[in-house]
């Protein structure tokens, strides 16, 4: 278990755990303090239209960030994984954890709960990437996978809600009530879209000009390039706006895919500050109270899931990269915030869904924890090497009879009897001749 620690991955998760409880609890603090000082309850809170516009813009940035981090060549190196990640993945997890709800109390609002933690946190799984004793396939289909779920997750809860809820209806529900409303939201997503594509046209070659080949072109250059890179950073505003003031999600998770800026760490930044006044806004509402059973439920139904369609999805992938792919199950930034979505509409959601967010992530460090303890991991295998600054994996150089250095210089003859192996003579450069 040291070992496992010492890697990153689970030291990370139980970390960014304790993040989660006390910002949470912070949360619940202040939400105290402000009914008994000023009168205001949770009830005030998330019936304000800032409440509402704030819960939107952190599903827009969310939801930007998720799809922007895509690698463009991981999916086509996983694009059989993320298919049926993307499909059997969230939706069988969802249908089973939503399913279990409903059996269980009853209702249509918990099968959107099943749906709100049935996708991977991609942040999560961005912390938990420098465990050395995850392979680099593993690795790079985990990421893709959380990647791709997370934007399907939010989408499915924001369009769906106005069928499960009838007060989600009744308010818009991520969606105009009625099929003409529908229809032309829809339209507003393709115009967001297309806005969003005319204007990558236009500024997307000032951002990577050509190499100059004198001085003067290359100084122009560069400065057309930082204009060209603040006016792209505005209109990625603008976009971020519109969905927010018109819930244009589908129309902000599409720009992701092409609307690329470089952003750098800034990115990562605001997407980490979003999580943090998310899980402080859920500890707010949690003055209303926690449903621990069905919150445990949702947990391990949402577990079990995972284990059942990661076993499906990596089938043919060696043992420790299956089981890798079948503890994955994280939760965090996308679960919270959809759980503060569905709170005005759902009473029950940030109660049921703060515990599961929990027992999710306790599971996911016990069952990695226990993977590792038992051994089963190493099977023989040394764990990759990452570079501590850049996360990257290192890959290590293959070694081949034309690249031995002295080989080809000592003028020595292969010995006769002996047949070369298939990683080359290692042994010449120490056999004598005989």
């Amino acid at each position: 278990m040291n070992d496992a620690f010492r890697s990153g991955g689970i030291g990370r998760s139980v970390r960014r755990l304790a993040y989660v409880i006390a910002l949470a609890l912070a949360g619940l603090l202040v939400s105290r303090v402000m009914e008994g000082a000023a009168g205001v309850g949770a009830v005030q809170v998330e019936n304000s239209a800032l409440y509402g516009k704030g819960v939107a813009a952190l599903l827009a940035i969310g939801l930007f960030a998720s799809v922007y981090g895509i690698s463009l060549r991981e999916l086509r190196a996983n694009a059989r994984v993320v298919l049926v990640a993307v499909t059997v993945g969230v939706t069988a997890k969802a249908f089973f954890s939503g399913v279990v709800m409903m059996l269980a109390y009853g209702g249509t609002g918990y099968l959107l709960l099943g749906v709100a933690v049935a996708q991977i946190d991609p942040l999560s799984v961005a912390a938990s990437l420098g465990d050395r004793r995850m392979s680099a396939r593993a690795k790079s289909v985990l990421s893709a996978w959380a990647s791709f779920d997370d934007p399907v997750t939010v989408l499915l809860v924001a369009y769906l809600a106005a069928v499960a809820l009838p007060a989600a209806a009744r308010h818009g529900g991520g969606v105009l009530a009625g099929a003409d409303g529908y229809l032309w939201q829809l339209a507003l997503n393709g115009v967001l879209v297309a806005a969003a594509g005319v204007a990558w046209r236009l500024l997307g070659p000032l951002l990577n000009p050509p190499r100059a080949r004198r001085v003067t072109d290359a100084r122009r250059a560069i400065r057309v390039s930082g204009r060209a890179h603040v006016a792209a950073c505005l209109v990625l505003a603008g976009l971020i706006g519109a969905a927010v003031t018109w819930g244009l999600f589908l129309g902000i998770a599409i720009c992701g895919l092409f609307f690329r800026p470089r952003l750098g760490q800034f990115s990562d930044k605001v997407v980490n500050a979003a999580f943090y006044v998310a899980t402080f806004l859920l500890g707010m509402l949690l003055v209303t109270g926690v449903s621990l059973v069905a919150g445990v439920l949702l947990g391990v139904s949402v577990v079990v899931a995972q284990i059942l369609a990661g076993v499906l999805i990596s089938r043919g992938m060696p043992r420790d990269d299956r089981a890798r792919l079948a503890l994955g199950q994280q939760n965090g930034i996308t679960a919270i915030v959809l759980a503060l979505a569905l709170q005005p509409y759902f009473p029950v959601a940030v109660g049921v869904v703060a515990i599961a967010i929990g027992v999710v992530n306790v599971l996911h460090i016990l069952g990695n924890g226990a993977w590792d303890l038992l051994g089963i991991s190493h099977s023989g295998r040394k764990p990759d090497r990452v570079n501590k600054k850049t996360g990257h994996v290192k890959k290590p150089v293959p070694v081949h009879s034309g690249n031995m250095p002295g080989l080809a210089r000592s003028g020595k003859k292969r010995h006769p009897e002996i047949a070369p192996g298939p990683a080359g003579p290692f042994w010449v450069a120490t056999q004598k001749d005989s």
